[in-house]
């Protein structure tokens, strides 16, 4: 399965040819990510890895 990009007409700007701060910027994606596990950060490793739990 091959997953296209939905606009490839975007080009990537560089911090210096935007005003936008870096909160501006991402705050168009914040909130997307549902369904994670509360303890993700802390057993980024088990989910990755497979090693045990802390």
């Amino acid at each position: 399965m091959m997953i296209e990009p939905e606009d490839q007409s975007n080009e990537v700007s560089s911090i210096e040819d935007s005003d936008m701060s870096l909160y501006e910027r991402l705050r168009p994606i914040f909130g997307i990510a549902n369904d994670l596990p509360k303890d993700g950060s802390i057993n980024l490793d088990h989910y990755l890895y497979g090693t045990p739990k802390i």
